[in-house]
């Protein structure tokens, strides 16, 4: 048998064999090093969590903005013709929101646009989604009839209004009779 594979107990300083004490002290100082270590890891996953939310926090207040940015585009421009395809409207309403205390209805509608006989409701995203397209048809729309009920007597029109449309929102909606408002050109 060759030297390389000769096992031999562990030679401490000068020679000596390790005894408990000095293999315990050992552990010890490595529990240490890793103790060191683990309170680094620490700190930067700490300030790795601090940086995600901060960059969470300017990703969602972009989103916000484009949002906010696509409101105002499309409530000017139909206030400014205060007309959608052959109809001619007298109001224009904004951020409308309702809350009925006995049903726990709230409701907030982007743009409300009125004629004597006629009410439109204009839902603004800057990208629509399906999910949101359900949510109108769904929820908001049935819920504008009891959280207005002064109104019964007006036909009710949708309207859906964004720079872009996610995949079968439009021709959703196109089945469902709403309005589809897009911009070109700076124009509704």
């Amino acid at each position: 048998m060759g030297k390389k594979n000769k096992v031999e107990e562990p030679i401490a300083e000068y020679g000596q064999p390790l005894t408990f004490e000095k293999v315990w002290l050992m552990f010890q100082e490595t529990s240490k090093l890793f103790k060191g270590s683990d309170e680094k890891f620490e700190k930067s996953n700490r300030e790795f969590d601090k940086r995600l939310k901060e960059l969470s926090k300017n990703i969602g207040g972009i989103g916000n903005s484009n949002g906010y940015y696509a409101e105002q585009f499309f409530a000017d421009a139909l206030e400014k013709k205060m007309q959608l395809l052959d109809i001619q409207l007298e109001y224009s309403e904004r951020n409308i929101q309702k809350y009925k205390k006995s049903l726990k209805i709230r409701e907030e509608y982007d743009v409300i646009l009125t004629n004597t006989d006629i009410q439109i409701i204009v839902e603004i995203k800057y990208r629509f989604k399906l999910d949101q397209l359900r949510v109108l048809v769904e929820r908001k729309i049935p819920n504008y009839r009891i959280l207005f009920p002064e109104k019964k007597h007006c036909k009710l029109r949708i309207a859906i209004a964004a720079f872009s449309f996610e995949k079968g929102v439009v021709e959703m909606a196109k089945q469902l009779g709403c309005y589809i408002l897009t911009r070109t050109n700076n124009e509704l």
